[in-house]
């Protein structure tokens, strides 16, 4: 066990989502309050703590390399994030120390017995977590590190990508919830975040209130499952949006991970705001996956295409200056080229603002790891190379570079992104 003594803590995480990066904040909170020093550089720590990503598998490799790097420095180390349960196996062969999924996070304090305020009492964090530079060398490389970062996800990503104002402008976060409602067929993460757990709405508007007097502007709701908020909990997302809206100010709301079945349940509703509420509202990231309805059912996603294309085209009527942004899977286990081109006709179709492709990764212990056959390498490179000819066709800029999360070296690897010219 950890002794109350030892002071210093250096944390570190290679996470592409904005929970995780949350997470570490919320770390960083605790333990200072409980009396521990948060430390700029590993070699001075008498503790690490490494909150490791592995959605996809550039980040999961990246992660058990970052351990592997980590274990060489004359500290505890303790793993936490989604790899310990996504990548149990390969994380117990070179990691014997101590390990914390996600889910479990809760349980840090079992990890610091003499702590005297509980992690459970510590509030959510609206920021990211900021290494604490106190080195003047490392705060003038990191903070010349942030500025190129920031320029390249704009280009990478479009000005209207709200991961782009995510890093170029400042923002206010408020995760409305944790764990998932559903059991996609390629996802990983599910055992590592575990069931639904909605933020109570009192407490989810109390946030945003405190953002607005801290002068914010940007405002992102977001959770594992963003739709899914309130069902545990008899509530719903259009309660809170409700509420939230209804607060004067000049600000705009990002609605991210709404997955499909949530717009298609909840776009009557949606369309019930009033005007002035629904103005507030200003951009909306929906995942798609993928344009068929076959593909979509071998997920286990809503697969009723032709609800979610209506939805979504009232979803623009009902909000005409907000932007649509989403995410296709190419390459998912017996998509055909049929099946790929039914995703480019649904971009075209709806006029989807901005996203970016993302290939399918066979995730250890998913239901797709067993789906046959899988797409070879060849062919969705073709098939990619013929979304670029058809998105630019349509009016898109394309951006082929890959997108680097802020942190060393680390790649999230989506093929491309697409967004307007």
């Amino acid at each position: 066990m950890t002794d109350i003594k030892t002071k210093k803590v250096y944390i570190f995480e290679n996470s592409g989502c904005i929970r995780r990066k949350l997470d570490t904040k919320k770390i960083s909170v605790y333990l200072s309050l409980n009396g521990y020093e948060i430390v700029d550089k590993p070699d001075i720590a008498d503790i690490i703590i490494f909150i490791g990503c592995g959605v996809t598998t550039e980040l999961a490799d990246s992660s058990l390399f970052v351990v592997k790097k980590l274990q060489k420095y004359n500290a505890e180390l303790i793993v936490t994030g989604c790899i310990p349960a996504i990548e149990e196996e390969k994380l117990n062969k070179i990691f014997t120390g101590k390990k914390l999924a996600t889910k479990d996070l809760d349980k840090i304090d079992e990890l610091f017995p003499d702590i005297k305020i509980k992690f459970k009492n510590i509030d959510d964090p609206n920021y990211f977590y900021k290494i604490p530079l106190f080195n003047p060398f490392l705060k003038c490389y990191y903070n010349m590190i942030n500025k190129i970062n920031s320029v390249k996800i704009k280009n990478r990503l479009g000005s209207d990508s709200y991961k782009t104002i995510l890093y170029n402008k400042k923002t206010f976060i408020i995760r409305v919830g944790w764990g998932c409602f559903n059991s996609c067929a390629y996802c990983a993460t599910k055992k590592a975040i575990g069931p639904l757990l909605s933020k109570p709405i009192n407490e989810c508007v109390s946030e945003f209130k405190k953002g607005l007097k801290e002068g914010n502007k940007y405002f992102i709701l977001t959770a594992d499952d963003t739709g899914a908020y309130g069902v545990d909990i008899k509530n719903n997302l259009i309660t809170l949006l409700d509420e939230i809206t209804n607060i004067p100010g000049n600000y705009e709301i990002f609605v991210v991970n709404f997955n499909p079945q949530w717009v298609v349940k909840y776009i009557d509703d949606l369309e019930s705001l009033p005007e002035n509420q629904r103005k507030k509202i200003t951009h909306f990231e929906i995942p798609i996956q993928s344009g068929s309805e076959r593909i979509l059912k071998l997920m286990n996603r809503l697969h009723d295409i032709e609800k979610i294309k209506d939805s979504l085209k009232k979803l623009k009527k009902a909000f005409p200056g907000s932007i649509i942004e989403t995410n296709i899977m190419p390459g998912f286990p017996t998509e055909t080229d049929a099946d790929f081109e039914d995703s480019l006709k649904f971009l075209n179709e709806i006029k989807i603002n901005c996203g970016y492709f993302m290939s399918f990764q066979n995730r250890p212990g998913t239901i797709a790891e067993a789906i046959n056959p899988k797409v070879t390498k060849r062919e969705n490179t073709k098939r990619i190379k013929h979304a670029k000819r058809y998105l630019k066709k349509a009016g898109y800029t394309i951006s082929n570079r890959p997108f680097r999360v802020l942190s060393p070296s680390k790649t999230l690897g989506f093929d491309f992104a697409y967004f307007p010219k």
